[in-house]
């Protein structure tokens, strides 16, 4: 499994390659960074679940 700082770059990739990924489940970002080859290898819900979380805390730091 990868960890999860280097699974932000690659969520960020897909969802400006993908807007409408951002409305997708954990598990559906999860399966969409595999089968769309963002990720060598597959990642698990919580890596993914643990990267939104850095992606919110981003947006709120740059909307402050």
């Amino acid at each position: 499994m990868l960890v999860s700082a280097n699974i932000v770059p690659a969520v960020r990739d897909l969802f400006s390659a993908h807007p409408l990924a951002v409305r997708c489940s954990p598990e559906q970002v999860a399966a969409l960074l595999w089968v769309l080859r963002h990720v060598p290898e597959p990642v698990g819900n919580f890596e993914v679940e643990a990267a939104l979380e850095v992606l919110d805390v981003e947006r709120e730091r740059e909307a402050a």
